[in-house]
């Protein structure tokens, strides 16, 4: 027979509207995201210097700002470098004042003190090496985070020996069997250079994805203004692209892009 307690939720779900357990704080993101439950995994592709470990960043941030405990694993960047962008998003100081102290003022510095203090109370866990599978699944296990951040998967040892290891397919099957969600960012093909409309598609994915159906949520970066030049008005606009919902609707979403401290904003909020 049916389990009578997965049967009365699914119930309450449907007539009461499923909670909503992943607020990115990006508004029009969150529209598409509504039905993202516990036990998913959600890829962020683009190309280079779109901003795919910046909308990472922001929605970490903007999770632990609402008290949730977070984990970031980077596999290609130290810790170091990982908190300097952090404190370059928190206090909108630059990245390039932050790598230069020469150019930062008494102002800057004092913004940097209060990001520094503000870092210093949120609930997350960094790690830096490269890592496998297996030390991702005991890093989730003994780990009390609902949301787990891993950049550049596709950088994992498994994935680069010549085995038959799916590293995404992995990765859902540890967000399912741990019931969290997890986030990871994938480079795309060049095939998308080829195309006179550049904006990605789920075949760029073909040489990183088994399957483009293995995560829940595909989501891809796309700025006219790095191919093109763009209207002023423009310039900062970057298109989210879901392409791919398990759950959910396919659309687009439209944020905002400082350069200067690489930071995502809500149209509305920059």
């Amino acid at each position: 027979m049916i389990n009578k307690k997965i049967l009365e939720e699914c119930y309450e779900h449907i007539v009461n509207g499923n909670p909503n357990v992943l607020k990115t704080g990006f508004d029009v993101l969150d529209k598409g995201l509504q039905n993202v439950d516990f036990g998913s995994l959600i890829l962020i592709s683009a190309r280079p210097a779109m901003g795919k470990t910046a909308l990472m960043l922001g929605i970490m941030y903007n999770l632990l700002k609402q008290g949730e405990s977070c984990v970031f694993v980077s596999q290609s960047e130290g810790i170091e470098r990982i908190i300097r962008r952090l404190l370059s998003y928190i206090s909108r100081v630059s990245m390039s004042d932050i790598n230069n102290s020469r150019k930062l003022t008494q102002e800057k510095i004092e913004k940097l003190r209060q990001a520094k203090e503000e870092l210093s109370t949120l609930n997350i866990e960094l790690f830096e090496h490269k890592f496998y599978i297996e030390q991702i699944k005991r890093e989730v296990e003994d780990s009390p985070s609902k949301y787990i951040f891993i950049d550049n998967a596709d950088l994992m040892d498994d994935f680069n020996k010549e085995t038959n290891i799916d590293t995404f397919a992995e990765l859902k099957n540890i967000a399912r069997e741990n019931n969290r969600i997890i986030f990871t960012t994938c480079p795309l093909s060049k095939t998308v250079e080829e195309r006179e409309d550049k904006r990605p598609m789920l075949y760029d994915l073909k040489e990183t994805l088994k399957s483009y159906m293995v995560p829940d949520v595909v989501m891809f970066i796309y700025r006219d203004s790095y191919y093109n030049i763009a209207e002023e008005k423009d310039k900062n606009k970057a298109e989210i692209i879901i392409d791919y919902n398990k759950n959910g609707c396919i659309e687009d979403c439209n944020l905002y892009l400082a350069y200067t401290d690489g930071k995502f904003y809500n149209l509305k909020d920059a």
